[in-house]
Order: C-alpha cells, then sequence, then structure tokens
C-alpha cells in the first residue's frame, strides 16, 4: 500500500513536498522490512522499493539521496533478467551523468 501510494505521488503533479513525503514513507519502509528476512530476500520488493525512491529523489533533484537507493539498486542487477538489468543501467548512468554534473564535473558527465 505504501509503494501504491508512493507512486501515484510520483506520477502526480503536486509538487516537490507531496514527492518527499512520499520518498520519506518509502525509506520508512525500508527500514522497518529490512529486519525481515523474507523480504529482504525478495529482490522483486527492494527493487521496485529503491527504483522508486531513486526516481522521486531525482525528480525533487536531491541526486545524492538517488545516488544513495541506486547503489542498493546495483547490487540486485545480477538477480535481473538481461532486459530488465540494461534499461536499469541506463537509467542509473544518467543519474551518474546528472550527479557528477550538479557537482561541477562537466567532464565525468560527458
Amino acid at each position: 500500500r505504501v509503494l501504491a501510494e508512493a507512486e501515484r505521488a510520483a506520477w502526480s503533479s503536486d509538487g516537490d513536498a507531496a514527492h518527499a513525503k512520499a520518498a520519506e514513507k518509502v525509506r520508512g519502509l525500508m527500514t522497518q522490512l529490512s529486519m525481515l528476512p523474507e523480504l529482504r530476500s525478495s529482490h522483486y520488493f527492494v527493487l521496485r522499493a529503491n527504483m522508486l525512491v531513486v526516481h522521486l529523489c531525482m525528480g525533487m533533484h536531491h541526486l545524492d539521496d538517488a545516488w544513495d537507493a541506486a547503489v542498493r539498486v546495483i547490487d540486485l542487477l545480477p538477480h535481473l533478467p538481461l532486459g530488465e538489468a540494461s534499461e536499469l543501467t541506463v537509467q542509473l548512468a544518467l543519474l551518474g551523468a546528472a550527479l557528477a554534473y550538479q557537482q561541477a564535473q562537466p567532464v565525468r558527465a560527458r
């Protein structure tokens, strides 16, 4: 339910306040659920939650927070089908370039 609400907030035009609230809810959910080994071992759930945080944080231009969630996604890439993994790596590369540009490193961004 929390993920569905956060996804609605991510795609709505309610602004940064709604995105920040949704991202915080997802982070809180992930913290609570990280203690349950059954959910921690569910690669799909962890992937979906972290990619949602990446999306929300990128929308708010909180690229450092987006990268923190992306690192968890990178660890899951070996468990994904090749087609899905390749799509995610493109998104992560774009995030890395945006982060490098934000940190005034345009050469690394290119």
